[in-house]
């Protein structure tokens, strides 16, 4: 049996291989939710708030207005909010800067809205987990390692076969002020 655990889920894995007990060749992984521990301060009927963001998400496109916060600092300014180290922020300019154009072009052209949708989800989600644990890091390049090791994890051999491109899109995201602070 091999545990593991991210977040507040765990992982247990049961190899049955000649197990008597358990009928022979059982083979099953487990997932167990902790989060049914939280306090009852933060506990509440999720039904409704489910019902406003999915009839929300089908009217989003509908609605005036923007939701973008196009305040950025310089990038120097960002690095030191962030405590990103001047040797990393050089490797990322001088290995991936080139890359950034592309990539804004990229979600920028109308018949990549549905991957601009999926690179914002993961924007909104990555932020929230890097601030939730952003007393962890000692600098900011450890999130992007961080990151990486839970990608990589995963064992999905295309994104591992991609993983440079992946580092790449990590470093864009930082660039592009949409991980990170941006506040001191």
């Amino acid at each position: 049996m091999l545990k593991s655990s991210l977040g507040g889920v765990s992982q247990e894995i049961i190899n049955g291989s000649n197990n008597n007990q358990a009928g022979g060749s059982i083979n099953q992984t487990v997932y167990h939710n902790h989060y049914h521990n939280l306090p009852k301060v933060i506990q509440f009927y999720e039904k409704d708030i489910e019902k406003v963001i999915m009839y929300f998400a089908k009217e989003i496109d509908s609605i005036g207005g923007s939701l973008d916060d196009f305040y950025c600092p310089g990038i120097e300014e960002k690095n030191r909010i962030n405590n990103l180290s001047p040797e990393y922020f050089n490797y990322m300019k001088k290995e991936h800067l080139a890359y950034f154009k592309k990539i804004k072009v990229f979600l920028e052209d109308p018949k990549n809205q549905c991957y601009l949708k999926m690179y914002q989800k993961t924007v909104a989600e990555l932020q929230c987990k890097i601030m939730i644990n952003k007393s962890k890091f000692n600098r900011f390049e450890e999130a992007f390692e961080w990151i990486l090791d839970y990608v990589n994890s995963k064992n999905n051999l295309d994104i591992i076969d991609n993983r440079e491109l992946l580092i790449i899109f990590l470093h864009f995201m930082y660039w592009n002020c949409d991980i990170g602070d941006k506040y001191d």
